[in-house]
C-alpha cells in the first residue's frame, strides 16, 4: 500500500518532468533550424548559369578571373567602353535567357558590379529587360531598361537595383514603376536578362566587372560556356 501511495505521488511529478523535457527538445528543434528552411530562398547558395556577351561600336566584352565576390566566381564578366567617341555606338552587355517566364514573374531585379577608378562615364551599368512580343521564342521585340544611375561610385562592389524603367517603343523620357510596366506589358515572355553599359555617352570611356545578377530570390553566378555564336567568349564586335 506504501508503494502505491508513493506511486500516486510522484504521477504528478513524472508528467510535469515529461512536460519540461518536451518544452526542451521543442526548443532545441527550434534553434537549430534554418530559420529560411521553408522559404525556398536560393539566395545563400548561388545558382550558375551561362553569362552571354556581346559587344558593338568598338566596345569589348570578355571573362575575367582577375576579380570574385565572396560565393561568386571563378569568373566575372568585364565589359569596357572606350573613350574617344567612335564611330558607331558602342555598348556591351553581359546577359542570361530564359530566367523567368514573364515580365509579370518579376519581383526583384539586382546585379553586383563594379566600376574602375579611371572610368570617367558618370553612369552605372544599367538593366535592359527582353521581350518577345511575337511569340516565337526568339528575338527581343521590345526592351524595358533600368538603372543608369547618376552619382556613381567607383574602386568598389555596389548594387545596381532599378526603381524606375523606361519602355523603349515608349520613349526614352517616360519613366513607369515595375508595377506599372506589369499593367502594360505584364503577359509577355521575357527572353533575356542584359546588364548593359554604353550608349549613352559615348564621348566617355568605362571599365567595369558585373557579377551576381538576382533574379527575384535566386542569385546567378554567371560563368563561361562553350565557345558559341551567341558571342559566350572573349572577343571584339568591330
Amino acid at each position: 500500500m506504501m508503494w502505491a501511495r508513493a506511486l500516486v505521488r510522484w504521477r504528478p511529478v513524472s508528467l510535469f518532468l515529461l512536460l519540461i523535457l518536451a518544452l526542451f527538445l521543442t526548443s532545441c528543434f527550434q534553434i537549430v533550424r534554418p530559420e529560411n528552411s521553408e522559404s525556398g530562398s536560393d539566395n545563400h547558395n548561388p545558382v550558375v548559369i551561362t553569362g552571354f556577351l556581346m559587344a558593338y561600336g568598338g566596345a569589348m566584352a570578355q571573362w575575367s578571373d582577375n576579380v570574385t565576390l565572396p560565393g561568386l566566381g571563378p569568373n566575372v564578366a568585364k565589359l569596357q567602353i572606350p573613350p574617344g567617341g567612335p564611330s558607331e555606338v558602342p555598348y556591351a552587355y553581359v546577359a542570361m535567357d530564359n530566367v523567368i517566364p514573364t515580365v509579370n514573374d518579376i519581383e526583384k531585379l539586382e546585379a553586383q558590379y563594379f566600376i574602375f577608378p579611371h572610368s570617367t562615364c558618370d553612369f552605372s551599368p544599367y538593366f535592359c529587360i527582353c521581350i518577345d512580343l511575337d511569340g516565337d521564342g526568339t528575338g527581343c521585340d521590345e526592351f524595358i531598361i533600368g538603372g543608369c544611375i547618376e552619382g556613381i561610385t567607383r574602386d568598389q562592389w555596389s548594387v545596381l537595383s532599378p526603381v524606375k524603367w523606361r519602355i523603349v517603343s515608349h520613349g526614352y523620357e517616360e519613366k513607369y514603376t515595375l508595377d506599372e510596366v506589369k499593367n502594360i506589358l505584364g503577359n509577355e515572355p521575357v527572353v533575356r536578362i542584359r546588364v548593359s553599359v554604353g550608349s549613352w555617352d559615348t564621348q566617355k570611356g568605362t571599365t567595369v566587372y558585373v557579377d551576381g545578377i538576382t533574379v527575384n530570390n535566386t542569385i546567378y553566378n554567371l560563368e563561361p560556356g562553350e565557345l558559341s555564336p551567341q558571342g559566350n567568349q572573349s572577343f571584339l564586335d568591330d
